[in-house]
């Protein structure tokens, strides 16, 4: 099958602008995204799960593209329903053109928490994984005195992943 061609999404945050795959989404403040004042993404995190997504893609020899439309799309609806999260996901990505596929792969990610979709094939299990993963170096990042990213160490990450009372 032939590569999915990456939609062009062009953000602006405080590194300049930045093109991603994704659907039509301008960035708003340095936060968040938004469309027309409906769909917002945490751009951190989107753009973290995104990439994370991409590299796993890469090394696995599958569609980068869309593996990392997954990833930054993961969490479209949260923002606007963090009650019903992944309950809006469908309404808000099919207007644009995402299909059923990778509909049910977003959903995924919130199996046993706010989804009854199971992560069955190999980039939903990524997926899964990834998104709490990414959270955890971020936190471990917020930590430090500088808190930049670069200065986390695996050994810090692999530490607090013990403690259930950490980035709670």
């Amino acid at each position: 099958s032939m590569p999915t061609p990456p939609v062009r999404l062009v953000v602006r945050h405080p590194a300049g602008t930045h093109t991603v795959a994704g659907i039509q989404i301008a960035l708003v403040g340095t936060d968040y995204f938004q469309r027309n004042g409906t769909v917002v993404l945490g751009v951190n995190h989107g753009l973290a799960v995104e990439g994370a997504m991409r590299h796993f893609a890469q090394i696995s020899g599958e569609d980068v593209n869309y593996w990392g439309n997954v990833g930054l799309l993961h969490d479209v609806d949260y923002e606007m329903y963090p009650d019903e999260h992944l309950q809006h996901t469908a309404e808000l990505l099919k207007p644009f053109g995402v299909d059923d596929d990778m509909i049910r792969s977003i959903n995924s990610h919130g199996f046993g928490i706010c989804s009854d979709v199971e992560p069955t094939l190999y980039m939903e299990k990524v997926l899964f994984a990834i998104d709490e993963l990414t959270g955890l170096i971020v936190a471990c990042a917020l930590v430090l005195p500088d808190k930049k990213l670069a200065n986390v160490e695996v050994a810090s990450v692999l530490k607090k992943w013990k403690k259930k009372e950490f980035a709670r």
